[in-house]
């Protein structure tokens, strides 16, 4: 029987992951879900297509003729779908009542904030409901934003089921006046954080990184981030399947460097020696005499 004090439908509506076409497993862009008019990015480009299918939004974002866009956006009060690289700010979810754009739609939402876990997320929509977490960061460093919602309009609860992986909203169900278990929130928690761990370290082994490889998409080589030369402290055009990474140094670029005078350690570029006219500083690299 299921218990009375949580059931957890484990709809992700919000973080929709866009179908590619059948001959590519790739995920193509994500819909994010709804955006005030306020929202607007450097980078962002608005479609006057109406699609009533968050797969439909993501996909058209990705093969925009402006450029490939990973994140996709209703724009409450618009009818306009908004394509942009840039994330939209948590905190700023839009706050509308049941505006609709067919199967898409905003409903009433409170964020409440970041939080620990599950569990203090359901606390705080103890009112509500519906209560809906995203992981952000990674397994070493994890948090949730967390929303509560009251209408069976909820944005999320009604389909778009996808798994459960970062930048995806879970959506919970609950009777009002009710927390979840603490061990159940816990348990789920960390399964998610093992998947996510997991994933990365797939691509490479050991501390390794999977740097994008220049010029050629859909490509990456493994690195060693720490000494390499090349690609110093970070991928020099970014990680794999990473959006927002920071960038390697290329150390032989540096300047007053002879070639071969120079190492990567530590994630840090070292010179040993300098050209003529040019001092070797404390901190390793080469300055005008």
């Amino acid at each position: 029987m299921i218990p009375q004090l949580l059931f957890a439908l484990l709809l992700f509506g919000v973080g929709v992951q866009a179908q590619p076409p059948q001959d590519d497993s790739t995920v193509y862009g994500t819909f994010v879900g709804c955006a005030t008019t306020s929202f607007l990015p450097s980078d962002g480009v608005f479609t006057g297509d109406a699609f009533t299918q968050a797969e439909d939004w993501a996909l058209n974002c990705y093969y925009n003729p402006d450029g490939e866009y990973m994140w996709a956006y209703f724009v409450c009060g618009t009818g306009q779908c908004l394509c942009s690289n840039t994330y939209y700010p948590s905190n700023q979810l839009a706050v509308m009542l049941e505006q609709y754009v067919n199967t898409l739609r905003c409903a009433d939402d409170d964020y409440t904030g970041i939080v620990s876990d599950p569990e203090v997320c359901l606390h705080n929509c103890q009112d509500y409901n519906y209560a809906s977490t995203q992981l952000q960061g990674d397994a070493e460093g994890a948090s949730m934003n967390c929303w509560c919602g009251s209408q069976t309009t909820y944005l999320g609860a009604n389909g778009y089921e996808v798994p459960c992986d970062y930048n995806t909203y879970v959506i919970f169900q609950h009777p009002v006046g009710t927390v979840v278990n603490s061990v159940y929130a816990k348990r789920q928690l960390k399964e998610r954080l093992i998947r996510i761990k997991n994933r990365k370290r797939a691509l490479c082994p050991g501390k390794m990184t999977a740097c994008k490889v220049q010029g050629v998409s859909d490509s990456f080589e493994c690195i060693d981030t720490t000494q390499e030369l090349e690609s110093c402290g970070g991928c020099s055009v970014g990680e794999f399947n990473v959006h927002n990474t920071t960038l390697g140094i290329d150390c032989t670029a540096l300047p007053g460097v002879p070639r071969g005078a120079i190492t990567c350690s530590n994630s840090k570029c070292s010179a040993f020696a300098c050209k003529k006219g040019w001092t070797l500083a404390t901190d390793g690299t080469c300055v005008r005499s």
